[in-house]
């Protein structure tokens, strides 16, 4: 049980993107100090597809200009957005920032 019950229904909905994501794999990605999952392209649809509801805030090299503070910093932590790459963002309850970024590698 999770100690603080604001966290509970981000981790439920954690739980559920992951019965629904499209590959088992999930590994640790020491440069960036978070959880990965590497797809193929054809993957990468059913993917977001998946995250889409979660991760409502969707930016983009085009439009991370446009973000919140807090999502250019996030984008910017990571080496920046480049053409074809996204930043999705959800926010939660106390300050709960969940983001996923993905970078289709073709």
């Amino acid at each position: 049980m999770l100690p603080n019950p604001i966290l509970r229904p981000f981790f439920r909905e954690l739980t559920e993107m992951n019965r629904a994501w499209p590959v088992p794999n999930w590994s640790w990605d020491p440069r960036f100090g978070c959880i990965i999952s590497a797809l193929s392209t054809e993957a990468a649809a059913g993917a977001l597809s998946v995250l889409t509801p979660l991760v409502p805030e969707q930016w983009t090299s085009a439009t991370l200009g446009r973000a919140p503070s807090d999502a250019r910093s996030l984008a910017d932590r990571y080496g920046g957005l480049r053409p074809g790459q996204q930043l999705l963002v959800r926010r939660g309850d106390a300050g709960l920032l969940a983001f996923s970024l993905c970078w289709p590698w073709g």
